[in-house]
């Protein structure tokens, strides 16, 4: 599967790692599976996501529809739902993000590296403890992780 989750900091941050390609089935699949870490995750504290988009090649094979994504975006109203960070260079992911972030009024931000996300994610939670650095891209394999 071309999408991979785990926790980064247990029940306080997910992260999901794209790989190309991604199809609408792979964005429902990520996006179920989401809601149910959401359910379960122990706590009152929002959950954050990273979506590290680094070892997206940058011209992808194909495009996930806009209006495919929004059908999915049922995760977006998630109690539980905290800040959702993007990790890319791609504009098209910087679009969609924007767009989402207005339609859906949720908190999404779009970084260039891991060390702007986190260091975003650190001062909008204070609750948070400090938080370790994302593998970097050269470490990101297609493998996915079991969960």
């Amino acid at each position: 599967m071309p999408i991979t989750r785990e926790w980064h900091l247990e029940n306080r941050i997910i992260l999901i790692t794209l790989y190309s390609p991604v199809s609408a089935e792979d964005i429902k699949a990520a996006n179920d599976g989401a809601y149910a870490v959401l359910d379960s995750a122990q706590g009152d504290q929002r959950i954050h996501t990273i979506f590290d988009m680094r070892a997206l090649p940058d011209r992808p094979d194909h495009r996930v529809r806009l209006t495919e994504l929004a059908r999915l975006a049922d995760v977006f109203k998630h109690p539980k739902l905290g800040w959702m960070i993007a990790v890319s260079h791609h504009k098209f992911a910087s679009f969609v993000f924007s767009i989402f972030s207005t339609l859906f009024n949720t908190r999404m931000r779009i970084f260039l590296t891991s060390e702007e996300a986190i260091a975003f994610l650190q001062l909008v939670d204070v609750t948070l403890p400090p938080i370790s650095p994302l593998p970097p891209p050269s470490m990101v394999t297609n493998e996915p992780n079991a969960d």
